[in-house]
C-alpha cells in the first residue's frame, strides 16, 4: 500500500498534468478564436442597405430639417430650396425632405414649403429632379401642426384645430420673429374625415412631384401626435379616451396614403416619449407598441 506521503505526490503530479492540459486546451481555443478573427461582422455607414422598397449604398441618411426657405407668399420651393437639396444628395443617398404642410390649416410657420397646391408640386418637382440627377433617393415629410400655428398662417385668419381645445401656450415661427400660437379649436367629429383626405391628396401631389415616397410627421407635438397623447387628446368620441380610440386617427391617414404609395414606400414618425411642443401622456411609459396593427407600423421603412 502506498504510504501517505506517496499519496499526496501522485495526487499532486495528477493535479500538475491536468492543469496543464487544460491551459494547453484554452491556448488553443484562444488561438482559433484568433485566427476565425477578420472583419467586424457588423455593418459600417458605407454598407450598402435596404430600406423599404429602397436600395441604398450606405447607411446616412439626410433627416428632414426644417429651413423655412421657401418663396413667399405661397409657400412655393424655390431656387434655394432645389441648391439646398442638390448639394446634400450622393449616389445611393437616402433625404428625407423638411417637414411640408399638406393644408393651410397644418401650417406652423411662415416660409414653411407646403404641397397644397399645383405650385407648390412644381416647385418641388426641381428639387426632386435635381436629387435624381445626383443618383439619389427623396420622400417627402407630410406635416400638419394641428395646435401649433397662429391665425396669420391660416387661410382667412381662421383658428387652428386640434383633437381638442386646450391652449398649452405654445410658440410658433411668425413673419420675422417667434410668437405665441393661437389658442385652438377643438375638430368636430364630421371634420375629421376631411383633415385625413388633407393626407391622401397631398400623398397624391408629392408622388405627382416625382418623390420616391413619404413620411407621416406623428411626433413632436403636432397633429397626429396630439390626437395619440392624451393630455391633448380629450375627446369622448371614437376619437378619444383608449389608446385604440386615439390611435384612430393615425391609422385611417395610413390608410389613405398607402392608396397611393405602396406601404414600403411610407414612413412614419412617432415619438412615444417625445414631449415637445408640450404633448404628452400621463403615464410615462412606452405604450405604442401595445397598440392595434403596431407591427404594421414597424414595417414602414423611415420609422422612427
Amino acid at each position: 500500500m502506498q504510504n501517505h506521503e506517496d499519496s499526496i505526490k501522485d495526487l499532486t503530479g495528477y493535479l500538475k498534468k491536468s492543469a496543464e492540459a487544460d491551459s494547453g486546451k484554452s491556448a488553443e481555443r484562444l488561438r482559433k478564436l484568433v485566427g476565425q478573427e477578420k472583419e467586424p461582422t457588423l455593418p459600417s455607414l458605407f454598407t450598402p442597405i435596404r430600406v423599404g422598397a429602397f436600395n441604398l449604398a450606405h447607411g446616412i441618411v439626410l433627416a428632414p430639417l426644417t429651413r423655412m426657405r421657401s418663396e413667399m407668399p405661397g409657400n412655393v420651393p424655390g431656387p434655394a430650396m432645389v441648391k439646398y437639396y442638390e448639394q446634400r444628395a450622393t449616389p445611393g443617398g437616402l433625404l428625407i425632405a423638411e417637414a411640408t404642410f399638406v393644408s393651410r390649416q397644418g401650417n406652423g410657420g411662415f416660409g414653411s414649403p407646403g404641397i397644397e397646391n399645383d405650385e407648390q408640386a412644381a416647385g418641388w418637382r426641381k428639387v426632386v429632379k435635381a436629387v435624381h440627377a445626383k443618383g439619389a433617393t427623396m420622400v417627402l415629410q407630410l406635416w400638419h401642426v394641428g395646435r401649433v400655428s397662429h391665425t396669420s398662417l391660416q387661410r382667412n385668419g381662421e383658428i387652428p384645430v386640434a383633437p381638442s381645445a386646450i391652449d398649452a401656450g405654445l410658440g410658433v415661427l411668425l413673419e420675422g420673429k417667434p410668437g405665441p400660437a393661437t389658442p385652438p379649436r377643438a375638430l368636430e367629429t364630421d371634420e375629421i374625415a376631411g383633415v385625413v383626405e388633407q393626407y391622401r391628396a397631398a400623398a397624391r401631389r408629392a408622388k405627382d412631384a416625382g418623390f420616391d415616397g413619404i413620411e407621416l410627421h406623428a411626433a413632436n407635438g403636432y397633429l397626429i401626435d396630439q390626437f395619440l397623447q392624451d393630455g391633448s387628446n380629450k375627446r369622448i368620441d371614437r376619437y378619444g379616451g383608449s389608446i385604440e380610440n386615439r390611435a384612430r386617427f393615425l391609422f385611417e391617414v395610413v390608410d389613405a396614403v398607402t392608396k397611393i404609395f405602396p406601404s414600403d414606400r411610407v414612413g412614419v414618425r412617432i415619438g412615444p416619449s417625445n414631449t415637445f411642443n408640450e404633448c404628452m401622456t400621463a403615464i410615462r411609459r412606452p405604450y405604442f407598441p401595445t397598440w392595434p396593427r403596431a407591427s404594421e407600423i414597424a414595417r414602414s421603412p423611415t420609422c422612427t
